[in-house]
């Protein structure tokens, strides 16, 4: 039994090896690139949506995510939740930054940087958070939009009996 390994043999092995260290550090790369596109993401569509959150905040809405549903926050929308549970992510409308807040006491609150949900792998979770205030919006519109129809029959409905 012969366990010599030849020196092609190692060749092989170490070119493959460098190999696979290459492409670790090209996906690596690839992976830091799309962080930052993520983190600019929500930064952007934070920032376009800041004006529909203080007027929803204004108006007394609550802010949630389904994908954390034993949370409701007043502060603003509920972008995740730390890796131990013990502390959730929001946007603070207030100061236009992002909060770390005790689960059960948002004003134990300590401000965090974006990338700090992006890199804990929170993205979708914060996007569902930011599409539950988008959809408390379409609420509110579909809301005045039913009241509008509904002001509109009962004029239609008394003009048309009082009037003829």
């Amino acid at each position: 039994m012969n366990n010599k390994i030849n020196k092609n043999e190692v060749e092989e092995i170490i070119e493959f090896c460098t190999e696979l260290r290459s492409d670790y550090l090209a996906m690596k790369n690839e992976e830091k690139k799309i962080l930052k596109q993520q983190n600019a993401f929500l930064i952007s569509i934070l920032e376009k949506m800041h004006r529909e959150f203080v007027w929803l905040k204004q108006n007394n809405y609550n802010f949630a995510n389904p994908r954390i549903p034993d949370h409701i926050s007043t502060k603003g929308p509920v972008l995740g939740r730390s890796r131990e549970g013990a502390n959730i992510y929001v946007y603070d409308i207030e100061s236009g930054g992002l909060v770390e807040t005790a689960r059960y006491d948002e004003f134990k609150q300590y401000p965090i940087q974006s990338l700090k949900i992006i890199e804990e792998g929170l993205f979708e979770v914060a996007m569902e958070g930011l599409v539950y205030a988008k959809g408390l919006l379409e609420e509110r519109n579909n809301k005045i939009n039913k009241r509008i129809t509904n002001l509109k029959s009962q004029l239609k409905k008394y003009d048309e009996i009082l009037n003829d």
